[in-house]
């Protein structure tokens, strides 16, 4: 009964934050005082438990359903394969206190090109 409500308070969280829009004129994460930076990594961490879950869960069903295209077409589809699992776990596996100020918008679902490791434009990023 904790895994349903779990999954489904996941899930909330995350269609919440992929639904929430950008915002003009909002201020980036230095521009707010040292008590609101500190409310919003706090927030961030929160808010990056149940998205993390998510994340995962999409992530696992993503590579499982790649590597089902490439077992039943024997390979035949590889590249599509590829492109699925790499969207499946690219993205941002966590919540950026910039995402919380609209600095930047969250990636659930990430890009085609395969990555090997976190480079350090990527740690810049969030």
């Amino acid at each position: 009964m904790k895994s349903k409500k779990l999954l489904v308070y996941s899930l909330s969280v995350t269609v919440l934050l992929l639904l929430s829009s950008g915002q003009s004129g909002a201020k980036s994460f230095e521009e707010h005082s040292k008590a609101t930076q500190g409310g919003l990594i706090v927030s961030s961490a929160v808010a990056s438990a149940p998205y993390f879950v998510s994340k995962m869960i999409y992530a696992l069903g993503g590579s499982l359903t790649a590597g089902g295209i490439n077992l039943f077409s024997l390979g035949f589809a590889q590249e599509t394969a590829t492109k699925v699992g790499t969207q499946a776990v690219n993205g941002d596996w966590i919540v950026y206190p910039a995402i919380l100020t609209r600095e930047r918008s969250i990636q659930f679902i990430g890009t085609d090109e395969p990555v090997t490791s976190p480079t350090v434009t990527m740690l810049q990023e969030g």
